[in-house]
């Protein structure tokens, strides 16, 4: 930052140094990192702030289907004493399975490489991938990655290994194998986050409570609930579904809701780990996931 406001000051371009015997030389980069440091190549950059023990990119990509668990998750980890950015934890919202969301896996679990004498190995502190999924989606690729996830990700996984042998042939295979296994972990609900996380007493609460914020009366009973679940019925269009009460639920505000709803129970609770509801289990082993350091 220095280099670059003297060099609008004086309007030349600043040494590069590393170290006070490279002052007059301006080497002392190029001696430690191979090329000048510009600020803007990406392998020289990620080098500089590794050394100052920053990462530039997420520990984790949560990857999620829709709005509902982009706004309850946080809500629900700061609850429980674990704020997601603290761990260095970025939600994607895919906004549905309509898309398959492989490209975007690939592209954030493809790590940086870094050389030790002639051989290059995969950087630990590498952006991991964690996805969770229901079952409501009807699309070929969902349903191929409900039946086998695990086949799924090792493919997406021999897309990245291809990349990375491609920029560089001799990167550890060791170190390759372990990549492999420890980069991509998934949770698919039984049904979907709402039906898995609530009873049909609770929805149907947290349902006409929402119609209550909306001058509505929806009257929806647990018996309605509980046909929806056996026929894993996404709420919103049941909800869209009953004239002439009809409105649409807005599911970032219902997310917040019955997010608000687990948190409130949790902080209440004498001891945290008793009677856990399944998305505090998830978000636990997503934490672990993070910081796990292999």
């Amino acid at each position: 930052m220095l280099a670059l406001l003297l060099e609008d000051l004086t309007g030349k371009k600043q040494l590069e140094t590393g170290s006070l015997d490279d002052t007059m030389k301006g080497c002392g980069v190029i001696r430690v990192y191979g090329k000048e440091l510009n600020y803007v190549d990406r392998d020289v950059l990620m080098r500089f702030l590794r050394e100052y023990g920053i990462n530039p990119r997420p520990r984790l990509v949560l990857i999620v289907e829709g709005d509902t668990e982009e706004v309850a998750f946080p809500i629900i980890a700061n609850a429980m004493d674990i704020p997601l950015e603290s761990c260095g934890i970025q939600i994607i919202n895919i906004h549905g399975v309509d898309k398959h969301p492989r490209a975007l896996i690939v592209d954030y679990s493809t790590p940086d490489i870094y050389q030790v004498d002639k051989e290059y190995y995969i950087h630990p502190e590498r952006t991991k991938v964690f996805i969770i999924f229901d079952r409501e989606g009807n699309e070929r690729w969902i349903k191929r990655f409900i039946k086998d996830p695990d086949d799924e990700i090792e493919k997406m996984m021999k897309d990245v290994l291809s990349i990375i042998k491609q920029k560089k042939k001799n990167t550890s295979a060791k170190t390759n194998d372990i990549f492999h296994k420890h980069t991509v972990k998934y949770h698919i609900w039984n049904k979907s986050f709402e039906y898995d996380n609530f009873s049909d007493k609770e929805l149907s609460h947290e349902l006409n409570e929402y119609g209550v914020k909306h001058g509505y009366q929806f009257n929806i009973t647990p018996s309605e609930i509980k046909n929806c679940r056996y026929g894993n019925k996404n709420l919103k269009t049941f909800l869209e579904s009953r004239p002439p009460d009809y409105t649409s639920l807005n599911k970032r505000e219902f997310g917040e809701q019955i997010g608000n709803f687990i948190a409130k129970e949790i902080k209440e609770r004498r001891n945290r780990f008793e009677n856990q509801r399944p998305v505090e289990k998830v978000l636990e082993e997503i934490i672990r996931f993070a910081v796990e350091y292999i």
